[in-house]
């Protein structure tokens, strides 16, 4: 759960995101997903559809374009 995954990835829909913590509880959750991923190629395929539909209508090219161009007009000035 770090960096932009908990905006970018909803747990459960298009992806799963395992809280991070110190120790081995956060070893056990992390290998407990991946397991369950692993045993179960109907929920990777449901989440894969979900992660690119969702991409495709909050992140398309035509927004992506225009903020970097935007973010590039402003450190120019």
């Amino acid at each position: 759960d770090r960096g932009a995954l908990p905006e970018t990835v909803m747990h459960g829909i298009g992806g799963m995101i395992v809280p991070f913590s110190e120790g081995p509880e956060f070893i056990d959750s992390l290998e407990q997903e991946i397991t369950n991923l692993f045993n179960n190629r109907h929920l990777i395929e449901s989440l894969s559809a979900s992660a690119k539909l969702r991409a495709q209508k909050t992140y398309p090219w035509s927004v992506i374009a225009d903020e970097w161009i935007s973010h590039f007009k402003i450190t120019e000035s």
